[in-house]
């Protein structure tokens, strides 16, 4: 199950990404593919409603994974809520949190030593400035974007390496089953 925690108020909520939230979302963006869009894209206030009410949804879905698998976490907070507890500034660790919660369990999390490979809101916004991006501008930037380009910074910069392709992957697989 795909799971995470955000932290609103000093309370540490429990997000869940489980299959109610992806029928939620299907409904709501007509396919699960146009979160990211909805999440990025028009005024601040539609990305911050948005964001709301996927948090919200999420929260939902975790108290509901909490109480079947015996977790504690505190009740679930609305959107309605989030508008009282949260402010623009938040924004963007919401949809980090979001991001982080969808990619969770899906195989592709590395680990490095004892630390998991997770960011906090600080470091995208670090790297963004220093690829010369404003603020404003990593906020507004769709997330998936802001994530492209802090790889290229990354792999331009520190010497990180490209992730292959599936078909350069799927190449060097039969590449090496033919070694002999």
């Amino acid at each position: 199950m795909r799971t995470g925690k955000i932290e609103i108020d000093g309370k540490e909520y429990l997000l869940c990404f489980s299959t109610r939230v992806i029928r939620a979302c299907s409904e709501r963006y007509g396919k699960i593919e146009n979160v990211n869009e909805a999440l990025s894209s028009g005024t601040e206030v539609k990305m911050m409603d948005e964001s709301f009410w996927l948090l919200a949804t999420m929260m939902d879905a975790g108290a509901r994974y909490a109480k079947l698998n015996d977790i504690e976490t505190p009740a679930p907070l609305s959107a309605d809520d989030l508008y009282d507890l949260c402010g623009m500034d938040d924004l963007l660790r919401m949809k980090a949190k979001i991001f982080e919660t969808v990619e969770n369990g899906n195989g592709r999390r590395k680990k490095r030593g004892d630390h998991s490979a997770e960011f906090q809101v600080e470091w995208y916004v670090w790297y963004g400035l220093r690829i010369g991006l404003s603020y404003h501008l990593i906020y507004d930037l769709p997330f998936g974007e802001l994530c492209d380009l802090i790889a290229v910074e990354r792999i331009k910069t520190e010497g990180a390496k490209a992730k292959k392709s599936k078909t350069q992957e799927e190449a060097e697989f039969w590449r090496l089953m033919a070694f002999q």
